[in-house]
Formats: structure tokens, sequence, C-alpha cells
């Protein structure tokens, strides 16, 4: 990853000078969720609203064309709510999946009109910590429960971002991004698990 990264960035230095280089910073909201695949077929769960915040470089191959990296911190992962009662407890549960990533998309974007830009590339994303929180949320509950699951997710993840942007003359950025998980992140023979999410963020380019 090391060396392809490198090529990546002589490529560019070599096919751009100072003057097209922009550096920045953004930030936002994720609504990232988990596709869920067993021997019952495709299952879906709750949505979590979490965040990711990191810095941009974009490099300016022309008037229309430009290939932007970004090194992200990301937070990851969904909601699974568990109801239900046999006439004498009721039992109301909410497990949280919590995946840290540092993400590593690598965009390229074409301006179709003056700071109007659509853009898509190859994301990959390295584990940094996985969590599972129970929160027991009935009348008699025995309060929350923390496990650390990180030894049963892929401590990588490969996957391809979609989005649209906005960018002011004064630097200004926003962006509406989705992301497609292409690979199994369980370490498990009976589930798949592919991240999903979309981002909304606002950024600044210097």
């Amino acid at each position: 990853m090391k060396k392809l990264l490198f090529a990546v960035f002589m490529i560019l230095g070599l096919t751009v000078n100072a003057q097209n280089i922009e550096f920045g910073a953004k930030a936002g909201l994720s609504l990232s969720n988990l596709s869920v695949e067993n021997s019952f077929g495709a299952q879906s769960f709750d949505s979590s609203t979490n965040f990711h915040f990191g810095g941009v470089v974009e490099f300016k191959l022309s008037e229309k064309f430009s290939i932007q990296p970004e090194l992200l911190f990301s937070r990851q992962g969904n909601v699974v709510i568990l109801k239900g009662g046999n006439g004498i407890a009721i039992t109301d549960f909410e497990e949280t999946t919590r995946l840290d990533y540092l993400n590593i998309p690598v965009m390229v974007k074409y301006y179709f009109i003056k700071n109007f830009s659509v853009e898509v590339g190859p994301q990959i994303g390295v584990l940094l910590s996985a969590k599972s929180i129970l929160e027991d949320k009935s009348v008699t509950g025995n309060g929350d429960e923390k496990n650390d699951i990180k030894e049963y997710i892929e401590s990588l993840d490969y996957g391809v971002n979609f989005g649209v942007g906005y960018k002011l003359d004064n630097g200004i950025n926003f962006g509406l991004r989705y992301n497609l998980g292409l690979s199994d992140i369980v370490i498990s023979e009976n589930n798949t698990l592919k991240n999903r999410a979309f981002q909304i963020s606002l950024g600044y380019n210097f």
C-alpha cells in the first residue's frame, strides 16, 4: 500500500506544479450502516449517525479535472434494536457496532461547470478499533456492556466512493458522498458484512 501511494504521488508530482496544488481540511457527519448477508438472506438494520474529519490534497490536472487524495478518520457501523417480551418481562436492547477507520480515498473530480464537481474513486480503510456496545433500556435493565470485537473484523476494508461537491472562490467547499464497501469485513464463514455510508462534509482549501 505504501508503494502504491508513493507511486501515485510521484506521478502527480510530475504532472502538476506547486501552483496547481491545494491543501485543505474537511469534517462532517456520516450516516453509516452495515450490509449483512447470511443463511437468512440479505438484511439491513438501523443506520448510526457518526462523524469524519481529516486532510485533503487537490492536484489540478486541468481546468476540468483534478485528483484528490484524502486521509480521513471515520467512525462507521450500525445500530440493532431488539425488543420483545414473554408477558412477564419486556426486553429493550440497543446494540451499536462502532468501527473506527483511517480511510484513504483517492478521488477523481470533474468540474462540469464552474465550482460544481462530480467525483468517483477507490478507498482503502485501515481498522483502528472495533467495539460492540449493548445498552439495556428495559425497566429492569442491568446496565450497558461494551466489548472489543477487533479480532473479529478484518484489518483492511476496500470500497469505492461517489459524490458531488461545490467549492466557493474563497476556498470553502461542501461535499456529499456515498461510500460503497466492496470487501467482507467480518472474519466469519456464516456472515458477510460490508460497510455503507452517506457523508456530508464542510471543508476549506488553503
